[in-house]
């Protein structure tokens, strides 16, 4: 039995690739951690305190955190933090510190034991400036 390489077939793999590639969803720990995420706490800095400025359950706001933290691969080279986010899951959580200074904003933190710094997208860091003023 011959099989023909046709045109047409052609066309039905290269939709099936496209279909393929652009159907793909992030699959980083990032993404695993906010879309595992119970609840999460906002603190952020007040002198030497720091205070709750933020906390929630529900799932679709944490999700929203997607849009806030991009995925890429930051440097935090003397930044001075200004926050914390506690994302618990489950029995565990993770803390990631946050700065929002010009230069450095960025979060860090660890997770399964390797180290992260991420940048804070604008709209990440406009979010975070709004909880900055709620007293």
């Amino acid at each position: 039995m011959k099989m023909e390489f046709s045109r047409t077939n052609a066309f039905v793999i290269l939709i099936s690739l496209t279909c393929t590639l652009f159907s793909c969803k992030k699959d980083t720990p990032l993404h695993h951690l906010i879309h595992e995420t119970d609840v999460l706490k906002v603190y952020i800095y007040s002198g030497d305190q720091l205070a709750v400025k933020y906390i929630t359950n529900d799932i679709e706001k944490i999700k929203q955190w997607d849009n806030f933290i991009s995925d890429d691969t930051a440097k935090s080279n003397n930044c001075s933090f200004e926050g914390t986010l506690i994302w618990k899951v489950y029995e565990d959580s993770t803390q990631m510190k946050f700065s929002l200074a010009e230069g450095c904003q960025v979060v860090t933190y660890s997770l399964k034991g390797q180290q992260y710094t991420k940048s804070l997208t604008s709209e990440g860091v406009n979010y975070l400036e709004g909880l900055k003023k709620i007293e």
